[in-house]
């Protein structure tokens, strides 16, 4: 069955013999929710799809699986095709873990993409091509197969339209959004504090519409302290070891404790001396903007500490939590030499009670 995980993101997990593979004398529904933020799990919309999934199932002697769900991931750029819930699922259609035969069940082909009108149309084709039947909410509630796309002009129409809607829909929202974000620029460089979201040991208040005072808060004496031992010479691994014994909180919420990229990021993030770096999106990653805005930010440390602790050259390690793993081993050399097996993510690895290491394969 399709497991969902602690987080509301959902993985395929059971894959073994006894899986989908030994439900094929049944015809299965998936059901799929698919919400861009995770405020929209509060309100009626998520009780109300997976009800109507669970009648539609009752009423056409289906066997239910509604625990794939993608949210806070958009459709527009086909995020939840890539990496979301979706895509796994089609990768098993494509592999023929789901069997042909079975129900894809959505609120609205939105859900699935709001792509340009022909790639959204080609992924609601490339699934009825698996022999899968796609069936949206409404209303009125639609049953996508071949057969209908072909011989009913009518929902063609109708699904290039709703397919239309809903790119020209996102392409707005994403204008209005980048506007609002280039202003913002504007407004920041002229020497308005426009970012509601500063660095954690920064408070954001509100003074304006749009406008922020800050302030330094509880979080400063530690990020001063981490500066200091790095200026000291002290290795990001050993920082984080030590914050870890002291049982420091992290400075983002779900602590899993601190690890070299941590710290690392911390002491190389030049908002501590009191700098703001404009940023906008570009394909989903964020990218710098101009020039960054000199004290825009009340500094923690000063501009002598900062450079202090970049000096050290030592800093080079990547991952691993501080004290459970050694230096991951760098990979420019991908290849064992003696079974040419292809190494991905190796680390050493603390070993048992012989206190030797262990070389992990990713």
């Amino acid at each position: 069955m399709i497991r969902g995980l602690k987080d509301g993101r959902f993985s395929f997990l059971a894959r073994s013999k006894n899986g989908l593979a030994a439900m094929n004398n049944e015809r299965l529904a998936f059901s799929y929710v698919r919400m861009s933020s995770e405020k929209q799990i509060k309100g009626d919309s998520l009780r109300r799809q997976l009800d109507w999934g669970r009648k539609y199932a009752d009423n056409n002697d289906l066997r239910l699986d509604d625990s794939m769900r993608d949210i806070g991931v958009s459709a527009w750029r086909g995020a939840n095709r890539k990496k979301g819930a979706l895509g796994e699922f089609l990768h098993m259609v494509r592999n023929g873990e789901v069997p042909a035969g079975s129900f894809l069940l959505v609120e609205s082909l939105d859900r699935l993409s709001r792509a340009q009108v022909m790639d959204a149309l080609e992924l609601l084709i490339s699934i009825l091509r698996s022999g899968i039947t796609v069936v949206t909410m409404g209303p009125p509630e639609q049953v996508y197969t071949l057969d209908s796309l072909n011989g009913d002009f009518g929902q063609l129409i109708i699904t290039l339209t709703v397919m239309a809607r809903a790119h020209e829909e996102s392409q707005r929202k994403s204008e209005r959004i980048r506007a609002a974000f280039a202003n913002k620029r504007r407004l920041s460089q002229k020497g308005t504090r426009t970012n509601s979201s500063p660095p954690k040991w920064i408070t954001a208040t509100q003074v304006a519409k749009g406008e922020f005072a800050y302030s330094l808060n509880e979080r400063a004496p530690l990020i001063q302290w981490i500066f200091q031992r790095s200026a000291d010479g002290v290795g990001f691994d050993r920082i984080a070891r030590e914050l870890n014994s002291k049982g420091e909180h992290t400075l983002k919420p779900g602590d899993r404790g601190w690890f070299f990229t941590s710290v690392a990021n911390i002491v190389r993030n030049r908002a501590a001396i009191g700098e703001y770096q404009p940023r906008e999106n570009v394909d989903g990653i964020r990218v710098a903007h101009g020039d960054p805005i000199r004290d825009y930010y009340p500094r923690v440390i000063s501009d002598e500490l900062f450079l202090r602790a970049q000096k050290i050259r030592h800093r080079n390690r990547l991952g691993g939590r501080g004290g459970r793993y050694f230096t991951r081993v760098k990979t420019a050399s991908r290849c064992c030499v003696g079974c040419s097996f292809m190494i991905r993510g190796c680390r050493l690895q603390r070993g048992g009670g012989g206190g030797g290491s262990v070389l992990a394969l990713g």
